[in-house]
């Protein structure tokens, strides 16, 4: 476990993840695999989340906020384009 030897070798209470999905929007382009995405996500998280409780460290993590361009009317409502 790299992350393991990084927080040992640097005595770290707070490891920062940014933008955690943007690796996987190249790999998993598209609605039709929001499924896989989610499901590889999931455990990414429960690893993260067994770091952050064997180590007794915080991780934050980030995400990228996209804007969901939606060609019906009917989204308007849902999604707010500022």
């Amino acid at each position: 476990m790299y992350l393991g030897r990084y927080i040992n070798e640097f005595n770290a209470k707070l490891v920062v993840v940014d933008s955690i999905i943007s690796l996987h929007r190249a790999e998993f382009a598209g609605r039709g695999t929001l499924a896989d995405r989610q499901q590889k996500l999931n455990s990414i998280l429960h690893k993260v989340v067994r770091v952050a409780e064997l180590f007794n460290i915080a991780i934050v993590i980030t995400n990228q906020v996209r804007k969901v361009d939606c060609p019906h009317r009917s989204c308007e409502k849902n999604y707010h384009t500022d």
